[in-house]
């Protein structure tokens, strides 16, 4: 038999527990000598076709304010059925009611016997108050445990114990724990706190300590009745995940720089190798023409200044086309739809492409548009630089309440097991699909060319906030 077991057999009043549909699910052994029923006809059957004369008595409604103001309280009153004065005393929980009966004489001070009642049905209270996992014990001022069951967890104590503090506590706690308990002692109020323990298989452990206080009828602490729960799981459980985080804002910022400087390093690239040898072109075929030429050979004049324009134009449109990388105004000015059908169409000649955009006129933020945009943008660009493909297909649709972005080649494809080292354009599709709460899926082998697919939610927003 358990402590809270024993505890409601052993105290010397009656217990009951009714449920919030006023049927009986709990009945102590003290509550059939009392009332001389056996438990077998209280047991699920009403409490007031029960005892049916309390259904009219003010009892009624003392037990419906209990239950709407969820407030505990005591009522006196003489019970027909037991021919003697009764005093109930009854508090709400989360399932019902608690109901514990004690006869006394309502005349004169409270002897012994009575006292002890009134103590007994306390602890009881206090019991039901703070069950939990492990229950103790304590001195009015914490200088002694008296008991604790500490279910395997923490090392039982039966005897009166003045150590405790030390074979339960570590050392760096201990000053916190005492601050805690001085606090409730002042104050005679709860005492709780989640803190360090010392389990019983050496380790460190944590536990959510509570406490409540029992007092006389002068208002002064006699004891502490508590329980605490095992929280070591759950903080383990909370390290974990703070670490795996840290891990995340690591990887995050790692694969973000190496993005960055890969984006410089390709736009300084398209800066040295093409618009600027186009312009150091017009520079030469410039400095070629002249008054005399025009004058001398005006039909060589004319191809040269010819060939000029030509390089100016091709300038233009490089920086057209860098430009429209880094920013592009069609996305601005027009949206996704028409932007990633530019997209497609700057493919270069060798390849040969199938771009189908179907957005069924849905409507995006900006932020929804510019994320779309750029994780296609990188797909595209990674095949265009990596894949050696002549067929290349692109699908953005939308299906099933999500945006779906499918690219696929005849390339050189790769291990999925073994991807290639400059899979940093791959690192960030990935980082930057799981940040929009979105799915991301690859499929290659070397040889057979590769199909991505990333799918990100519609509803974004809603997404996160769960």
């Amino acid at each position: 038999m358990t402590l809270s077991s024993k505890i409601l057999e052993l105290i010397p009043v009656a217990c009951f527990h009714i449920d919030e549909k006023g049927r009986i699910d709990y009945v102590n052994l003290h509550a059939e000598h009392l009332f001389v029923i056996k438990r077998t006809e209280l047991l699920r059957f009403n409490f007031w076709e029960v005892f049916p004369d309390w259904k009219s008595s003010p009892m009624f409604q003392v037990l419906e304010n209990i239950l709407a103001e969820q407030q505990q309280t005591t009522y006196e009153f003489f019970s027909a059925p037991t021919s003697e004065w009764v005093r109930l005393t009854a508090a709400p929980d989360e399932n019902g009611i608690i109901l514990i009966f004690s006869p006394f004489v309502p005349t004169g001070e409270l002897d012994g016997d009575s006292l002890e009642l009134k103590q007994s049905e306390k602890r009881f209270r206090m019991f039901v108050d703070a069950s939990s996992d492990m229950i103790y014990e304590m001195s009015a001022d914490w200088s002694q445990m008296y008991q604790l069951d500490g279910k395997e967890f923490l090392t039982d104590t039966k005897e009166v114990t003045d150590d405790w503090l030390q074979r339960y506590i570590p050392e760096r706690e201990q000053s916190r724990v005492l601050e805690a308990i001085k606090e409730a002692i002042d104050n005679k109020t709860t005492f709780e706190l989640e803190h360090e323990v010392l389990v019983a298989d050496g380790s460190i452990g944590w536990t959510c300590s509570r406490a409540i206080p029992v007092l006389n009828k002068e208002g002064e602490i006699i004891e502490w009745f508590g329980t605490a729960k095992d929280l070591t799981a759950i903080r383990e459980a909370e390290r974990q995940i703070r670490c795996l985080e840290a891990r995340q804002q690591q990887e995050i910022l790692r694969v973000t720089l190496n993005t960055q400087e890969e984006e410089r390093c390709r736009v300084s690239e398209s800066l040295h190798n093409g618009l600027g040898q186009l312009l150091y072109a017009i520079k030469l075929s410039i400095n070629y023409l002249s008054i005399k030429m025009a004058n001398d050979t005006p039909e060589k004049f004319d191809n040269a200044k010819n060939y000029t324009y030509s390089l100016l134009n091709d300038a233009i449109k490089a920086c057209r086309t860098l430009s429209h990388e880094l920013m592009p105004t069609l996305l601005a000015e027009f949206g996704l739809k028409v932007a990633l059908s530019d997209l497609c169409s700057q493919m270069n000649q060798p390849f040969s492409y199938d771009c189908r955009v179907e957005l069924d006129e849905v409507s995006l933020d900006k932020f929804m548009e510019i994320a779309v945009f750029r994780i296609v943008q990188e797909l595209v660009f990674n095949v265009m630089k990596h894949a050696h493909a002549t067929v290349l297909s692109i699908e953005v649709v939308i299906e099933n309440d999500q945006i779906v972005m499918r690219v696929r080649d005849n390339g050189l494809g790769f291990s999925t097991e073994k991807p290639p080292h400059s899979g940093i354009g791959l690192s960030s599709i990935r980082i930057k699909t799981a940040l929009l709460n979105g799915n991301f899926e690859i499929s290659s082998s070397p040889g057979a060319g590769t199909s991505i697919e990333v799918k990100i939610p519609l509803n974004l927003s809603n997404e996160l906030d769960e």
